[in-house]
């Protein structure tokens, strides 16, 4: 019953569609207790990642990058940050790509459909967190942000090199 509920949800929230066929690759789903209350949903991309290549190499600062940096006596530092919850539930995907991104089946009586029993499949229609291309597609979202804010544009990229300190400094960090 649980999974139902679940799979109305994401169906409400716009993060999946159901099909009446079998998608291409069926992947696993679990939640991960973050809070008293809340339960971070995982979809576990092993089997849609081996239908896909790898993602091209591609690198991005990490927490050392940012404690590498060194600031020099009598100077002051000021730190921002922005984090977006659900990043990636927030990033559509093209519907060819939905169908290596199948979840286990449901029947159409735990979502409350009327008419014959039958058995529809759920497509993930946003990007999970478990697959191998998800964070490449983050970083070049990042990019084009970047590209787009001018005062981003002057800043020197951290993780790119030695960094000065008197000169503004941005990065994108993906911390899951």
């Amino acid at each position: 019953r649980e999974y139902g509920k679940l799979i109305k949800r994401m169906i409400h929230c716009g993060m999946a569609v159901l099909q009446p066929h079998k998608p291409k690759v069926v992947n696993g789903v679990f939640g991960v207790k973050t809070d008293v209350d809340q339960i971070r949903l995982i979809i576990n991309m092993v089997r849609g990642n081996c239908a896909c290549v790898a993602p091209p190499g591609f690198s991005m600062p990490n927490p050392s990058d940012f404690a590498d940096l060194i600031l020099p006596k009598e100077e002051s530092l000021s730190v921002g940050k922005s984090d977006m919850d659900n990043f990636y539930y927030r990033i559509l995907v093209p519907e060819w790509i939905s169908q290596i991104m199948g979840l286990p089946h449901v029947w159409s009586d735990e979502l409350g459909l009327e008419g014959p029993r039958r058995k529809l499949w759920p497509v993930m229609l946003v990007l999970p967190m478990g697959w191998s291309h998800s964070c490449y597609i983050a970083k070049r979202i990042g990019e084009g942000l970047k590209r787009e804010t001018p005062a981003v544009m002057r800043a020197q990229q951290i993780g790119e090199g030695s960094l000065s300190l008197k000169e503004p400094q941005v990065g994108l960090y993906i911390d899951d």
